[in-house]
This record gives C-alpha cells, structure tokens and sequence, in this order.
C-alpha cells in the first residue's frame, strides 16, 4: 500500500498481510490500524460493493428530468417536490464548465439526484457547481455507464456514487462522499467527507513508515440515495 500526502479525517484501517510502502501524515487522532479490515469496520466491503452497485443502478433506471445545455453551461429545473431527480449526458458534463441547479424553494428540498448517463469517459476540468441555495449534502450524483471518472482542477459539492467507476481527483476536491470502484489522488486530490469520525477502531498493530506516493482507495458508506459519512479505506 502506498498512501501519500495528509489525511485529515479519520483512519487508515488496512489488513494485517498488506505491505506498507509509504503512509499519509495523520492528523485529529487519525492513525494506521491493521487486522481484519471486517471486523475492524463492521463493514462486508463484498456485501457493500454490490448493494451499492445495485442501488447506483436502480437510481440510473429510474432516470429523471433532462438536463438543458447552453454553450458551456448546464441547467437543471427543479421543482418544489423533496425528492427531484435529473438526467445529464455524458458528453454534455464534458463539454461544459458550470451545472447550475435551480428551485423555487431550496428549503423544501430533502435529495437530489443527479445521474450522469453514457458509457464514455468522465472528463470534467475547470467546472463550477452553483446549487443556489440546496445544501451540497443533499445532492448526489450517480455515474451510469462510465468506466471512468476524472475530475481536474475543481471542487464538486455533492457526493458522488460511482461504484462501478474508477474515479481520479487531479489537483481537484471532491466535496462529500465518495463511493467509487478506485480512488486515486494525482497532485492536491482531495476528498472532503461532511462529518470527520472522532475514533478509530482499536488497532492491533500500527507499523511507521513514511509519506509519499498517490493515494489509492475505496470507500463503502451505508446505502442511501446520499451515501453516509463514515468510511474506511483498505488496501492490500
């Protein structure tokens, strides 16, 4: 496992058979923890993958409201329902640099989910989300069909439910909860979940080793249509 650069969030949690080549710096209590990566979590990361593969489905099928696009920009039309979904064209997402999501009363809104359809490839660079008003927790997107996810130069607010993809974060935030096949930071990726863990599991033994290289993981929230905050990595 090569793990580089800071995580300021929780835990690293690993097997106890994992090599370890080179480790974050850790910070708010924040260590490696090695052993049984289930036991240590209460997490089957088997079970979680295919119900979360199984939800991101059911949530591409259900479709929702087209996006509109003009020149560069994006639009989403919502409504004063609580729940609103839409639906964005792969290579719309890619051509533009702004999504804008607008409703006639943010404080109604309880979910949002945005499904971002097509077998192509996730390339998003420079882009801008504008949710005018609607808590960034409450927006979801939802990779249907991609392989893979890049996202450069950029913060995305909203989770992102992709576990079917290999997702990329080049000098760029995610702002929210990730769900994602792969997860590799290149650069300053960084991944920004809404609620910091405030312990780690007990761990059974915690090997030193230093930082530097990009960081490869997964994370496995409960499945929701806006994955929960409590994650732990493991690699092997």
């Amino acid at each position: 496992m090569s793990f580089s650069g800071g995580l300021q969030c929780g835990s690293l949690v690993t097997e106890s058979s994992a090599t370890i080549v080179t480790l974050p710096g850790f910070a708010n209590n924040g260590q490696l923890v090695q052993g049984s990566v289930s036991d240590l979590t209460g997490i089957d990361f088997a079970e979680a993958k295919s119900e979360l593969q199984a939800q991101a489905s059911s949530l591409c099928s259900a479709g929702g409201v087209a996006a509109t696009r003009s020149g560069n920009a994006i639009t989403l039309a919502g409504t004063s329902e609580a729940s609103q979904a839409f639906t964005v064209n792969v290579a719309d997402i890619n051509a533009a640099s702004s999504l804008t999501l607008t409703v006639p009363d943010a404080s109604a809104v309880e979910q949002v989910v945005v499904n971002i359809v097509g077998s192509s490839a996730i390339n998003m660079g420079g882009f801008q989300t504008f949710l005018n008003g609607v808590s960034s927790g409450l927006v979801t997107y939802v990779v249907c069909g991609a392989p893979t996810a890049s996202f450069k130069n950029f913060g995305l607010y909203g989770n992102l439910l992709a576990p079917s993809s290999a997702v990329t974060i080049q000098n760029a935030q995610l702002l929210g909860n990730v769900v994602a096949l792969s997860l590799t930071g290149v650069g300053s990726g960084e991944v920004h979940v809404p609620t910091c863990p405030t312990s780690a599991p007990s761990p059974s033994a915690s090997p030193a080793a230093s930082a530097s290289a990009s960081p490869s993981a997964s994370a496995s929230p409960s499945s929701s249509a806006s994955p929960s905050a409590s994650a732990s990595p493991s690699s092997s």
